[in-house]
Order: C-alpha cells, then sequence, then structure tokens
C-alpha cells in the first residue's frame, strides 16, 4: 500500500551553519514517499548554493526577499498546494528517524482534520523538554509551552489535545493550509503559529500534541530585542482576538514574562 505523500518544509535565512545537521537527519527519515524543500527568505551566506551543490535531491524555493517565518511559508503555499501533507521545520533542528511514520500514526488514530505537534527536546541537552504541549489563556495573558526545561526521562506524557502547536515543527494536510490561507503575514516574529492554531480552532480544527515523534532544537536566545519583539506580537495577537480586552491582558502578559521568560 502506498504511503501518503508527505513533504518537509524547511524555512532558511542565513542558516547555512545548522543546514547540514537538519537536512542530514531528514534525509535519514525511515518513510517512503516524502520530499524536502528549503524556502530560502534570501540568505546572504551561501546557503543556497551550499544546498544545490551538496544536496541536489533538495528543491530550493528563493522569496528573493526576507520575508520571515509566515510570509516564508505563505510565499511557498502561493506557488501550489500539492494534495499532501506538510511538515513544517526550523532548520535549527534534528530529527528522529521515524518521525513521519510517528506523526502518521497520529493521523491514523486521531483524523486527518487535525494540527500535530511533535515532542521537542533541547539539542544541547537533549534529555530536557522544550515542548510538549502549550496553553494559551489570552484572558489572563498566558501563552506557555507545558513541561519546558523539564527532564523527559521524568514525566510520563500521552497524546493530548493542546492550544497549539509550535511552528518549530507542525504536521498538518496541506487542505488545513488551504483553509486558513496559510499563516498570517502582518506577525513579523512569533506568535504566528499561536495564531494559526487559535483561527484553526474557530473553524473545528483541533491541534494535538503526540509523544512519539520527535527531534532536537538548538534553542537561542540571542535573537536581538527578543522580548520586546514577543511583547509586541503578543499585543497583536490579543487585539486581534480579544478585542479591545488586550488592554487589560497585555500587561498580565509582560509580567509573567519578565518573571518566567520561557
Amino acid at each position: 500500500m502506498m504511503k501518503n505523500k508527505i513533504k518537509i518544509l524547511i524555512l532558511n535565512f542565513n542558516g547555512k551553519a545548522f543546514l547540514d545537521n537538519c537536512i542530514n537527519s531528514v534525509n535519514d527519515i525511515n518513510y517512503g514517499n516524502y520530499s524536502v524543500v528549503v524556502i530560502d527568505n534570501n540568505s546572504t551566506d551561501g546557503s543556497v548554493q551550499y544546498v544545490k551543490e551538496k544536496y541536489p535531491e533538495v528543491e530550493i524555493i528563493e522569496t528573493k526577499s526576507n520575508l520571515m517565518f509566515a510570509g516564508g511559508y505563505n510565499y511557498f503555499f502561493s506557488q501550489a498546494l500539492d494534495d499532501c501533507f506538510y511538515m513544517i521545520l526550523n532548520n535549527d533542528t534534528i530529527v528522529d528517524k521515524e518521525i513521519l511514520n510517528d506523526f502518521m500514526d497520529g493521523v491514523d488514530r486521531y483524523g486527518e482534520n487535525n494540527i500535530y505537534g511533535a515532542k521537542i527536546l533541547y539539542l544541547k541537552d537533549k534529555d530536557k523538554i522544550w515542548y510538549a504541549g502549550a496553553k494559551v489563556n489570552l484572558s489572563k495573558g498566558v501563552i506557555k509551552h507545558l513541561n519546558i526545561r523539564r527532564d523527559n526521562s521524568n514525566v510520563k506524557l500521552k497524546d493530548c489535545m493542546t492550544d497549539y502547536v509550535t511552528g518549530c515543527c507542525l504536521f498538518a494536510h496541506s487542505e488545513i493550509f488551504k483553509k486558513l490561507e496559510g499563516f498570517d503575514s502582518s506577525f513579523k516574529m512569533y506568535m504566528e503559529d499561536v495564531d494559526f492554531c487559535l483561527r484553526a480552532k474557530k473553524r473545528g480544527i483541533n491541534s494535538y500534541f503526540l509523544n512519539s515523534p520527535k527531534l532536537f532544537h538548538h534553542v537561542s536566545g540571542s535573537v536581538k530585542n527578543k522580548f520586546f519583539k514577543i511583547i509586541c506580537s503578543y499585543m497583536r495577537l490579543s487585539l486581534k482576538h480579544t478585542g479591545f480586552l488586550s488592554i487589560f491582558n497585555t500587561p498580565l502578559f509582560i509580567i509573567r514574562k519578565f518573571l518566567f521568560f520561557k
């Protein structure tokens, strides 16, 4: 029986240093019907030429300008949406070789009309959890990963519905991206994935955390003005989904981030 077609989409901007580990791990995936696409946001570090020379089997889509997370993926979606599943993947990750089989097992259990997320562990501390589901409560200023920085070996995790799936690794059928018209490109950095899942929920599309699929993420805290950018994105998100109530819940979010930045 022919397995479902899957396309792995790796967004890249000046990430040449990460691409070897990421693409090599993707190429080692144990699944019979998948392909890999690198969407390059106008890198200036030689990423495109490097991929063309070392990984000729990888399709490259060049955006010609830095469209950021949402814009980069939307550029790809605007070209053509195949009838297949997409796995959106950060370029600074290393995936488990069974990740696609594990995602498809989740689809078989819970259905095609859902968004799925994997267990994500820190690359530099491979037993520590970075993402294992998430909680969103905009009225209280809450957006957080569950079980973050806990030891994976000490936590009994199960598949469950979750409030959002991180864009670091997000798995869904092309029909869902079509229904939602991709990501909201007004978010320049952060919260695009939260908004995507909140909009999906309103359309009857649930998000699931799956315990079996896993990957490792090079989590970086070095983004310039990261705290400020997160606050600005939260304000946009809250205004979009709660209206005038954002006046009250944004200060709560800022306090939570200041005290428990994660």
